[in-house]
């Protein structure tokens, strides 16, 4: 995996945010080595899932509104086109 500014193992101590990050940008690299629809559709759920698990954390209070906003700003910036 190459390196990202926010990292799976940034987020070690948060119970699966960690692995959602991980599956994120695994799909993200597969999605730029195959454009096709299908593998942008699984990257957009896979985005929405760590979006969802993200606000499930600043609610739970593991991390805080500013970090979720960043990161979700963050990922959201490869579905800029």
């Amino acid at each position: 995996m190459r390196k990202y500014k926010y990292m799976p193992e940034d987020f070690a101590d948060t119970n699966g945010l960690d692995e959602d990050l991980a599956t994120f940008y695994n799909l993200l690299e597969q999605y730029q080595n195959d454009q096709s629809s299908a593998t942008r559709g699984l990257l957009r759920n896979q985005y929405e899932t760590v979006f969802y698990s993200l606000k499930h954390h600043v609610l739970e209070n593991f991390i805080d509104e500013q970090i979720w906003e960043d990161v979700n700003s963050y990922l959201g910036g490869f579905f800029d086109d």
